[in-house]
């Protein structure tokens, strides 16, 4: 939809102003915050009534839209996930994940349509290959992860009176498996997420590296944190289909900055940054020269100090190489 597009690039916009707001406070220019200031207030009045647009098209849509209806006796879910058998009582069994045995922590049975992106209530806790009778109706089965990420296993799932609904996860799953660094000059990397691409859905997340990290088929992006607390993304737009695993060798994909001492009397420097290339936007940034500066490969960056006197770029719209430190300048 155009309009949810125009939407999602407007909000972009109000955050990407109160972050050159921000920027123009550090280097105390108050003509600059107030034009940045009046610009974000545009943006967030545009975004409003983009959203107000969107939301009464959306209800025209709704309104004018038939309701869609199924055959008798066939099953709201056409997953390969889902097979069900006659029983006495209703009943779900979700059968064991062919992966490692701590790769899943739980599985949750859950109303259907229920929202995973917090706390949520869990109707049943099934235990693999075990038989939980339930109540008749229609349930989502959710995995938990043991690094406390959550995903949806298969939906709408219907249960009715004498029948068993049998899940199968691995018919969906694919993983994921992320290398542990072994390249020299680079700091240990200590945790790995794996959160939906382009969000901060966290699906995955560990600090075994080189685990098998089952996954729904989707699109991913791979975050990291080192033993320092740093945190970068290592790769991003990672598709895995179901019964796929994929690899990622962390070793080739790893990437960043290593800045050295200009070595000019008097200098204090707070931070280096690594901003992206052209804006204002901080993508990682180090303490001290010559600490490593891990950043995404697959992009641009300048290299600034903040000092107590501002923000001075050093070297401007420098891509790093894959596997590699960068020397600046």
């Amino acid at each position: 939809m155009n309009g949810a597009k125009d939407y999602e690039t407007k909000v972009v916009q109000v955050v990407n102003n109160i972050k050159e707001v921000k920027s123009a406070e550090e280097q105390q220019k108050p003509e600059l915050v107030k034009q940045k200031t009046e610009q974000a207030k545009k943006a967030a009045n545009d975004a409003i009534n983009t959203e107000k647009t969107l939301a009464k098209a959306t209800e025209t849509l709704a309104a004018a839209t038939p309701s869609p209806t199924r055959p008798p006796e066939q099953p709201a879910t056409a997953t390969s996930a889902v097979k069900f058998e006659k029983s006495s009582v209703p009943a779900i069994v979700v059968e064991k994940f062919d992966g490692p045995p701590d790769a899943l922590d739980e599985f949750h049975v859950v109303e259907a349509g229920t929202d995973l992106s917090g706390s949520y209530r869990v109707k049943y806790q099934p235990k693999p290959d075990s038989t939980v009778v339930v109540e008749p109706g229609t349930y989502d089965i959710v995995a938990r992860t043991k690094g406390g990420g959550t995903f949806l296993v298969t939906g709408n799932v219907e249960v009715k009176d004498g029948t068993m609904a049998r899940i199968n996860p691995n018919a969906v799953l694919g993983s994921i498996i992320v290398d542990p660094l072994t390249r020299k000059g680079f700091p240990e990397i200590k945790e790995v997420i794996v959160v939906d691409a382009g969000r901060r859905l966290i699906r995955q997340q560990t600090q075994k590296l080189g685990s098998t990290l089952p996954i729904p088929a989707g699109t991913y992006d791979v975050e990291c944190k080192t033993a320092a607390g740093s945190e970068f993304t290592l790769v991003n737009n990672i598709a895995v289909t179901a019964r796929e695993s994929k690899r990622i060798v962390t070793d080739n994909e790893i990437a960043g900055f290593f800045v050295s001492d200009p070595k000019v009397a008097g200098l204090e420097v707070e931070r280096i940054y690594a901003l992206r290339a052209g804006t204002n936007e901080i993508a990682a940034e180090g303490k001290h020269f010559g600490d490593p500066i891990l950043v995404y490969a697959g992009e641009s960056y300048d290299i600034a100090l903040k000092q107590a006197g501002g923000i001075a770029r050093i070297k401007t719209n420098v891509t790093p190489k894959r596997g590699a430190l960068t020397e600046v300048p």
